[in-house]
């Protein structure tokens, strides 16, 4: 999970602030980014539909996760 922030935080430095390198191309990138997440929640979910595993459950789970944390981090870009 700390990795996760950790790269959720390293992108917002990149893509927001005053001394952002990517602020300039923030426009292009939101929708990008927008879709990223869409696309991993969706698969996320539906691939944990049919697990009966439960450490492969957890693993679609948090990847669903992480869709939700991009798709929060696309809306604060």
């Amino acid at each position: 999970m700390a990795s996760k922030a950790a790269s959720f935080a390293f992108l917002l430095r990149l893509f927001y602030g005053q001394l952002a390198p990517f602020a300039p191309v923030r426009e292009v990138w939101t929708p990008i980014l927008a879709v990223i997440a869409v696309i991993t929640m969706t698969v996320g979910n539906l691939a944990a539909i049919n697990q009966s595993n439960i450490k492969r459950l957890l693993a679609y789970s948090s990847i669903s996760h992480a869709g939700y944390c991009l798709l929060y981090t696309s809306r604060c870009v």
